[in-house]
């Protein structure tokens, strides 16, 4: 399955729709937080493509070379409607980061924005 539209209304992994629903949204303080206490299970969201579950051993890579500089919050969003906030991030795109969970599985959605 290939991302077609972001926010996500639902997570799948090899074809299969899962159970997860969102359950809220973080700033970078909190991303940050939760990477210092503990390694988050990670799905990264590219419009266009299939979602990427990062495998258990590639996410402090990926967070440290990738997403933690490129954090944004909802109020970018509704700042670019009005053309703002994007180009206050390197190569001018940025991650919304929510929380999603399974039961008692957990995980964080990484949706990227251009």
């Amino acid at each position: 399955m290939i991302v077609k539209q972001i926010p996500l209304e639902q997570l799948w992994l090899n074809g299969q729709v899962l159970d997860y629903k969102r359950t809220g949204h973080l700033l970078f303080l909190e991303v940050a937080q939760l990477f210092s206490e503990e390694t988050p299970k990670i799905v990264i969201a590219y419009k266009g493509e299939d979602l990427e579950w990062v495998e258990a051993n590639e996410i402090r890579r990926i967070w440290d070379h990738e997403l933690k500089d490129h954090i944004g919050s909802l109020a970018i969003e509704e700042e670019k409607e009005k053309g703002l906030g994007i180009n206050d991030f390197e190569d001018e795109y940025y991650y919304l980061v929510s929380t999603w969970q399974n039961g008692d599985d957990k995980l964080l959605l990484f949706e990227m924005y251009h």
